[in-house]
């Protein structure tokens, strides 16, 4: 069916070389580069429709791996320095654009027919190209391209105007590499391009000199009404030498997948921090056992580098340049601005509209994106995930069945030996009586639990109960004397050893290292009895809704929880996470009390609605020989509000 079982028609309608072509043309005909470039970059996007509208700058950052800003000529501080640092530089690692975007009418005021023709030849709401800079006998000319290829300024300096009527204006055209022509290309002096112009859209490309790292994380934001702060996510830069750096913080590209995008419109914004570097004082406030101390100098004022550059709401992403000056740390807090744009139930109001085929494709197009974050969770997508094309090779389904089977099979037998079921509570207490009676050595008398000082990676301990150590050491001054107001007096720590404290007589079985310790501050005398189990030990924290991820079993006493972004809801018992099997660079937070699982929780329902998750990322460019290692952090549950909350009420 080559011709359509019309040849005739076909060449009469097809064969008609570049003036056929829907979109993108070359102005030379038959020239095939341009449309082949524009089917790629559609490919890369979805399809065709999504190519429509938008900022220039945003297809060259796709095109190029520039990154691009906008600024506004009335807000350049020193043109002087723009011209020189910036617009001599164009074509070789800058890009330029400019456009004046179409004014907001009143109602007083009458749209004109023709969208966009302002006074000498412009188009609003349409971009332009930079494509040379030129001094000559102390003047600046801009040299600047139509991309339609036909419409120009027609002012000062445009092709056949008065101001080139000069001696020097042949040498002028020779400079720009400049001919007359309506070809969509024009001359404007560096003046009048200021004044003209509302917007230029800089876009800054990166040489083989220049290193790119990145991290991409899903986000739950909290829901529709919460304040605008930061506290959702976090990154951290690590870099071994000074370095200039470029930072951006992205969403996902929605042009295509604009219907499944959510209900939301995002925008986001960022502050980068250096991070204090680690003095002899400072590494002191932790104890041998991993308890955290007391600092023994004031905290270090926080240091803001900066933060990123704002041109406009809902933008893609957002920018900032900036020197690291030193080797060390960074973090960079971000806050997530959001206005709701259609209805919450715009999908299911809508799908009977579109083609089930390509709704169908599309989604799982979508997902494949969102699967760039590290802690993307695929096993909650279902059949909307496209498994890789190699998957189906020269293999029937059956022989990928009995390999698929064998290796789910395989790892869980490996899980089970690594963590084997736990004993119910009197083989245990069987087992204990066993050992005791076989050996009377002290190892077989120490209990299993495990303690935090058993584990090789970072675990940041509980709070400390009234009056042990930790708490004593947390409420002293720099100096190391008492802070004020504290309920310890001076004579705290003058007790003659084995002594009682005043008032707590009722509290003096507890031990001041068992960090698991029951305390009820409200029992009466005598009913102590009634709370302990059977064995006589303090009750401990069982944390209802809670297994661990090793063993199975409920998470008895205290809970450690992974807060490491790449382990969403990871938890381990004392057990588990005695056996140092988790990525040794992970951090855990040590959950003692069951309504520490309410903080960890999140605050209501519409913090785990699909509709407040955001897919961001962090690219950071620095040079090659300092390149940048980025992690990121995620909010888990209020912890940090209910601190805050707390420390007020308190």
């Amino acid at each position: 069916m080559l011709y359509h079982s019309n040849k005739k028609r076909y060449d009469k309608t097809a064969r008609k070389g570049s003036k056929n072509l829907l979109f993108a043309k070359s102005r030379t005909d038959n020239e095939t580069w341009v449309p082949l470039i524009e089917k790629a970059y559609a490919k890369l996007h979805g399809d065709y429709a999504s190519l429509e509208a938008g900022y220039t700058s945003e297809g060259v950052e796709d095109l190029t791996g520039a990154v691009s800003t906008l600024m506004y000529t009335q807000d350049l501080l020193d043109t002087d320095q723009f011209w020189k640092d910036e617009l001599m530089r164009v074509g070789v690692d800058r890009l330029f654009g400019c456009f004046i975007p179409k004014p907001d009418l009143d109602d007083t005021e009458e749209e004109e027919e023709d969208s966009g023709p302002q006074s000498n030849g412009l188009m609003m709401n349409h971009a332009y190209g930079i494509i040379k800079a030129v001094e000559f006998r102390d003047m600046r000319f801009l040299r600047i391209r139509n991309p339609w290829g036909e419409g120009e300024w027609n002012g000062a300096w445009s092709d056949g105007s008065k101001e080139w009527n000069v001696e020097w204006g042949p040498e002028l055209l020779k400079a720009l590499n400049y001919q007359f022509g309506d070809d969509g290309e024009f001359i404007m002096e560096y003046s009048d391009f200021l004044e003209t112009w509302s917007i230029i859209e800089r876009s800054r490309l990166f040489d083989e000199d220049w290193a790119m790292s990145q991290l991409w994380l899903t986000v739950t934001t909290g829901s529709y009404l919460n304040s605008w702060n930061y506290g959702d996510v976090s990154y951290s830069i690590k870099v071994d030498r000074p370095t200039p750096a470029v930072i951006v913080l992205a969403q996902l590209d929605e042009r295509y997948f604009d219907e499944f995008s959510g209900h939301y419109r995002r925008s986001l914004d960022f502050t980068v921090y250096a991070k204090p570097a680690p003095t002899s004082e400072t590494r002191k406030s932790t104890s041998p056992t991993g308890e955290v101390m007391a600092p023994t100098q004031p905290p270090v004022p926080a240091e803001s580098l900066g933060s990123a550059i704002h041109s406009s709401l809902w933008d893609r992403s957002v920018k900032m340049e900036v020197n690291l000056p030193r080797a060390g740390e960074y973090v960079v807090q971000v806050r997530i601005d959001r206005d709701q744009a259609r209805s919450k139930d715009y999908l299911t109001e809508n799908a009977s509209q579109w083609s089930g085929r390509k709704y169908a494709r599309k989604y799982a197009d979508y997902v494949a994106s969102r699967s760039i974050a590290a802690n993307f969770d695929a096993s909650s997508q279902g059949s909307g995930l496209t498994l890789p094309a190699e998957t189906y090779t020269d293999k029937t389904l059956t022989d990928l069945e009995i390999e698929a089977l064998a290796k789910v099979q395989a790892y869980r037998a490996h899980k089970l030996e690594l963590f084997p079921p736990k004993q119910s509570a009197d083989e245990d207490e069987d087992e204990e009586i066993d050992d005791a009676a076989t050996s009377g050595s002290d190892d077989a008398k120490k209990p299993k639990d495990f303690t935090p000082d058993k584990v090789d990676h970072d675990t940041i301990p509980p709070p400390h109960k009234e009056g042990s150590e930790g708490a004593k050491s947390k409420m002293q001054d720099g100096d190391g004397s008492t802070a004020e107001g504290s309920d310890e007096g001076e004579g705290a720590e003058s007790e003659p050893e084995g002594g009682e404290k005043k008032g707590d007589s009722d509290a003096k079985s507890k031990s001041d290292n068992d960090e698991n310790a029951w305390v009820d501050d409200d029992s009466d005398e005598g009913d102590g009895d009634e709370d302990k189990c059977e064995t006589g030990k303090p009750e401990q924290a069982e944390h209802d809704g809670f297994h661990c991820d090793g063993c199975g079993g409920k998470c008895i006493g205290t809970r450690y929880h992974c807060v490491d972004v790449t382990c969403p809801d990871f938890d381990y018992c004392s057990d588990c996470m005695g056996k140092g099997l988790h990525p040794p660079d992970h951090k855990f937070i040590a959950l003692t009390a069951d309504a520490d699982g309410e903080l960890t929780r999140g605050d209501a329902e519409e913090d785990r609605d699909l509709g407040n998750q955001v897919t961001v990322g962090l690219r950071v460019y620095t040079k090659k020989d300092a390149p940048a290692t980025v992690n990121g952090q995620l909010r888990t549950g209020k912890v940090i509000r209910e601190s805050i909350v707390m420390s007020k009420v308190l």
